[in-house]
């Protein structure tokens, strides 16, 4: 069973920290229950993030930089916002499977070099190298998309159950900004692909005795596509987490003719 709430609708100004209600309380006090100021809980605090206030290109680097590096400050600033949300997620998500193209490809030829294939290829060989970079894209971003929406509807039904405030348009501004880890991911394939296949030769031979910078490249690309295939799926969950317990109470601006002044004590 969900908790009692104490806010009469999703505009209720509460406090950022600890749920409190303060709608009606002077905006330069502090919260009574846990000593937050208020000001820093108002809706109009939360600017949004770069990409939410200009999308272009420009800024959404920008926001992934700053997802990645300042993830106190764009929780800090984030806002439900429905349309920003979307075109980041779908950004995001396409950059990482149109990068994903190459590991795809790398990983394949190193597969066969390392089961012994030669070149000229077969065609059945051949194929696979034209099938994997094709097809990888499509099922990856299927597969990403079903990770990001399942995961903003874990965070609304957290919320319910502990009587947060987190709506699906805020979980999913939050898993959309947390969709940086999913490019963090195949990146680092791509860089740690490369590094594998740079570690055998056309010829289908590897390792060769005393050389250590083969055996260097092989290790180092195991590490770093292993690695970056964990490190972006942890870092999206680590966001995601993170932004439950930011954002639970997040307040949002009134909208309409009836909306009211936080600042000014009701009757």
């Amino acid at each position: 069973m969900a908790p009692k709430t104490l806010w009469t609708d999703e505009y209720t100004l509460l406090c950022e920290r600890c749920g409190y209600v303060v709608e009606g309380l002077a905006t330069d006090g502090a919260c009574p229950e846990c000593g937050k100021p208020i000001a820093e809980s108002l809706p109009e605090r939360r600017v949004g993030t770069l990409w939410q206030q200009e999308r272009d290109l420009n800024t959404l680097f920008a926001t992934m930089r700053e997802t990645l590096f300042s993830v106190g400050y764009t929780l800090w600033c984030l806002r439900a916002d429905a349309t920003s949300a979307r075109s980041l997620r779908t950004a995001t998500i396409v950059m990482s499977v149109v990068i994903a193209a190459w590991p795809a490809f790398a990983l394949t030829e190193f597969t066969l070099r390392m089961n012994g294939a030669r070149e000229p290829y077969t065609g059945f060989q051949s194929a696979m190298l034209w099938i994997a970079p094709l097809s990888a894209p499509l099922v990856l971003c299927i597969v990403l998309q079903a990770l990001t929406w399942t995961e903003a509807r874990g965070l609304c039904f957290l919320s319910a159950r502990r009587g947060f405030r987190i709506d699906r348009t805020l979980a999913n501004a939050i898993c959309a900004h947390g969709c940086v880890g999913w490019f963090l991911a195949s990146a680092g394939t791509a860089i740690g692909s490369t590094l594998l296949l740079a570690s055998t030769h056309a010829d289908g031979s590897t390792y060769e005795q005393g050389n250590e910078w083969v055996w260097l490249a092989y290790g180092m690309g195991l590490i770093i596509t292993g690695g970056s295939l964990l490190l972006g799926f942890f870092f999206f969950e680590l966001f995601a987490w993170l932004g439950l317990r930011r954002c639970k109470y997040a307040n949002r601006a009134r909208t309409g003719s009836g909306a009211s002044n936080p600042s000014t004590p009701h009757p």
